[in-house]
C-alpha cells in the first residue's frame, strides 16, 4: 500500500459520515417540505390546534341545526346566535368512520383552502362540525358547506376551502349523518 492511499478503516469512517450527512440533508429538506405544506394552515389555526387536528384521539362528528324536536344534545354560540348539536357521532375509528383521516389530512394542508377569496355575500349555514379532543384540550371546526366556510369555534378563524375540500367534506358528513 502506498502512502497516498487512504487506509480501510479511514474510508470505512468516511462513508458512514458520508451516509449520517446525506440523512441529515434528507431529514431537513422533509421538514422544509412539510413546512411549505402546512405553514399558513397552522398561522390561521394555531399549533396547539393544528396538532389536535393530526393526533387526537377523539373526534366527534356533530349536525348543527336549528332546535327542532327534542331537546338538543347541546348548545353553540358564534356571533351571539346558538347552534344546536343534533346528532353527534364518534369518528375517532377509522373502521366506522371512513374517510377521517382523508379528512384530518386536508384540513391541515395549505392546498385545501383558498387564501385569496374576498369575503363574499354568502350566508352561512353551519350545519356541520368537527370536535377533536385530548386529555389536554379540545379544537371544534363548524362548517359552513353552502359557503365553503371552516371557523375554529375557540379562536373565531377562519377561512375559505377550495371547492375539491367542499366536496370531499359533504361526503365524509353524508356518511356519517345519512
Amino acid at each position: 500500500m502506498t502512502s497516498s492511499e487512504p487506509s480501510k478503516p479511514i474510508r470505512g469512517k468516511l462513508t458512514i459520515l458520508f451516509i449520517f450527512g446525506l440523512a441529515a440533508v434528507a431529514a431537513g429538506a422533509a421538514q422544509w417540505f412539510s413546512y411549505q405544506q402546512t405553514h399558513r394552515t397552522q398561522q390561521r389555526w394555531g399549533t396547539p390546534a393544528t396538532v389536535l387536528i393530526a393526533r387526537a384521539p377523539r373526534i366527534e362528528a356533530l349536525r348543527l341545526g336549528s332546535k327542532g324536536a327534542g331537546e338538543p344534545l347541546e348548545t353553540i354560540q358564534i356571533d351571539g346566535a346558538r347552534l344546536f348539536v343534533l346528532a353527534r357521532k364518534d369518528t375517532s375509528d377509522k373502521d366506522k368512520a371512513p374517510g377521517i383521516s382523508n379528512v384530518r389530512h386536508a384540513l391541515r394542508m395549505d392546498a385545501s383552502y383558498d387564501w385569496d377569496v374576498a369575503p363574499s355575500d354568502c350566508q352561512p349555514l353551519w350545519d356541520y362540525a368537527l370536535r377533536f379532543a385530548d386529555d389536554e384540550g379540545q379544537v371544534t371546526l363548524l362548517f359552513a358547506l353552502n359557503c365553503r366556510l371552516v371557523r375554529q369555534l375557540e379562536n373565531g378563524q377562519q377561512a375559505t376551502l377550495i371547492e375539491s375540500t367542499t366536496e370531499g367534506l359533504k361526503e365524509f358528513f353524508g356518511e356519517q349523518f345519512p
